[in-house]
């Protein structure tokens, strides 16, 4: 008989426990499992397989396991915090927004729902709820950088630069490397007409993270308007290195492409051109 049978529940748990903070997920999930299979009622072993499950983006997994936790202990707050990160992930917004108001409820300054609310309110166009969600996380811990940059995606949103630009400051002056903030800081003094400090802000984007698609595109977007062409097309071309299926850098290249009278090329990029994609920034507590 092997040691492993010979554990007690409790001893099983607490391998699962370590494995998982180990990042050994099977190993912590099957032992999770094995933990429930002699006592479908434990509650942590409930609660951190709902977890890990969300961890591994299972997400409709996740939600059943995290509803049998708090029906268990209906004030567990990182239960509920859990559950509306995997109702989020899931696009069920509003009861994401409710997992997240029962966390609050319960722990008043649990200033990550309040970040992560601010999120799924934004999702919904509840804008200036978002912004008083954001401003109450950063009431609560002023540093609180995700805060600070979601803050100014929603600003951003309304059309309030000057004041988006102070949260994508703020953020960068609390966390100079990060690139997202950089990013979107360059959108809003392109709006602007501040074509040289958003190529600047473009720029440190790319030095910080050469991997990032974004920043290339917009500045093959802003070279473009401001008529230098071949500088445009450097940058969308390395943007296309990094993804050569982003719609929406196909179709500015592929617009590019007519000026150099490369019709045929034009067309077959353009043919690809759609929309893009935004980020904001939610956090997800694993344990």
């Amino acid at each position: 008989m092997s040691k492993k049978k010979n554990l007690t529940t409790e001893e099983t748990f607490a391998l699962a426990i370590e494995s998982h903070q180990k990042n050994n997920l099977q190993i912590a999930e099957n032992l999770y499992k094995e933990v429930l299979k002699t006592n479908p009622n434990h509650f942590e072993a409930i609660y951190y397989l709902g977890t890990l499950l969300a961890q591994t983006k299972r997400f409709d997994l996740a939600k059943s396991y995290l509803y049998k936790a708090i029906q268990i202990q209906p004030n567990y707050v990182d239960a509920h915090y859990n559950l509306g990160v995997a109702l989020q992930e899931l696009g069920e917004h509003q009861k994401a927004i409710s997992s997240y108001e029962k966390a609050i409820i319960i722990q008043p300054n649990y200033v990550k729902a309040h970040n992560n609310l601010g999120n799924a309110l934004k999702e919904l166009g509840e804008y200036q709820k978002a912004i008083n969600s954001f401003e109450k996380a950063i009431q609560i811990q002023p540093n609180y950088v995700d805060a600070h940059y979601n803050l100014g995606i929603v600003l951003q949103k309304l059309g309030e630069h000057q004041k988006a630009i102070s949260s994508f400051e703020k953020t960068i002056q609390i966390n100079p490397n990060y690139v997202l903030a950089h990013n979107n800081l360059g959108n809003v003094l392109k709006e602007l007409g501040e074509y040289q400090k958003a190529i600047n802000s473009f720029e440190k984007a790319i030095q910080i993270n050469p991997n990032y698609v974004l920043p290339y595109n917009n500045l093959g977007k802003i070279f473009r308007e401001l008529n230098e062409f071949n500088k445009s097309a450097n940058y969308y071309e390395k943007a296309l290195k990094l993804d050569p299926n982003r719609k929406e850098t196909c179709g500015g290249y592929g617009n590019l492409l007519f000026k150099f009278n490369q019709h045929a090329k034009a067309l077959s990029y353009i043919k690809k051109s759609t929309g893009f994609i935004s980020f904001t920034q939610k956090d997800f507590k694993i344990i």
